[in-house]
């Protein structure tokens, strides 16, 4: 019998998958691998990494958590990060979702079918100031609304039994403030999540503090930005159909965005690909994309 393909080769050829998107018949020829070893071959990768990624985080005993706090402590240094960099006090992560494309599997009709008129699967994530994902979950279903995603997540159910451990209050400007995610129009109104003001309210304050709650809440979309560039399998529809080879995918990429911000944050982002601002004139100076850095580096 042939030998067995090395781990060596499972990871080599699992990475270049992740960051450049090419397809199994396209992959073959640089990796030597069948593109039917190669169905295999990734997903159990995919899910090797994940599983180890996970041990080197400090993380909750959730399957589908990366590295979300558990103490008090934990949540307030995640604020004081938050309120430092983007000035909102009290702020323990910003939370969106993102359309991931697929190809559904046979006989899945519309169930996958979204608003942006493609097939998709949605990643969940909560992210704080560091551009680190706290939480990740994927696998709700494209037509599923932004609150029936976050009420089906691991997250939610703790988060409203209360074993997230989340401080109750502290006082800010004088007044008990409660500690919160900050979220888009899409998701419910909470004690616990805010939300930006209806346009149609044009008071001055509120302008203010819907530009503050969206600086904060910019983190998450930056995190998603960040994942989408470094990671090209996720710019086009998965090319491997079974859906749980998907969730193995994407949930790797989320890891590998951890691990590499943690252990390279400068080679993995550069400056020049993250959201900075101008405390002279208040201007935010959005990033370059990360092919749009590496046009100015050569």
């Amino acid at each position: 019998m042939r030998k067995a393909i090395t781990p060596n080769e499972r990871l080599t050829a699992t990475l270049h998958y992740l960051a450049t998107g090419r397809t199994l018949e396209d992959l073959k020829f640089s990796t030597r691998i069948s593109p039917l070893a190669l169905g295999r071959v990734i997903p159990e990768t995919c899910k090797a990494i994940y599983n180890l990624l996970r041990k080197y985080c400090k993380i909750m005993p959730s399957a589908i958590c990366l590295q979300c706090p558990t103490l008090q402590e934990e949540w307030k240094k995640v604020a004081k990060e938050c309120e430092d960099r983007w000035q909102f006090p009290n702020c323990i992560g910003a939370m969106d979702r993102k359309h991931v494309a697929i190809t559904p599997p046979p006989g899945a009709g519309s169930f996958f079918f979204n608003y942006k008129k493609f097939h998709s699967q949605v990643l969940f994530g909560v992210a704080n100031a560091n551009y680190e994902l706290l939480y990740s979950s994927f696998g709700s279903k494209g037509h599923v609304s932004d609150g029936g995603v976050f009420q089906s997540t691991d997250f939610y159910r703790t988060l409203e039994s209360g074993s997230l451990n989340v401080p109750k209050e502290k006082i800010v400007a004088g007044r008990n403030m409660p500690f919160v995610l900050v979220a888009d129009d899409a998701f419910p109104l909470r004690k616990d999540i805010m939300k930006p003001f209806s346009r149609k309210v044009n008071t001055s304050a509120c302008k203010i503090f819907n530009n503050r709650l969206s600086r904060a809440w910019r983190m998450i979309e930056s995190v998603f930005g960040i994942i989408v560039e470094r990671f090209a399998v996720l710019q086009k529809p998965i090319s491997i159909i079974d859906l749980t080879s998907a969730r193995h995918i994407v949930m790797a990429c989320c890891a590998l965005h951890n691990f590499l911000r943690i252990k390279i944050p400068n080679q993995y982002t550069p400056l020049a690909c993250l959201d900075d601002e101008d405390f002279e004139t208040g201007n935010v100076m959005p990033a370059y994309r990360y092919s749009q850095f590496m046009d100015l580096e050569r």
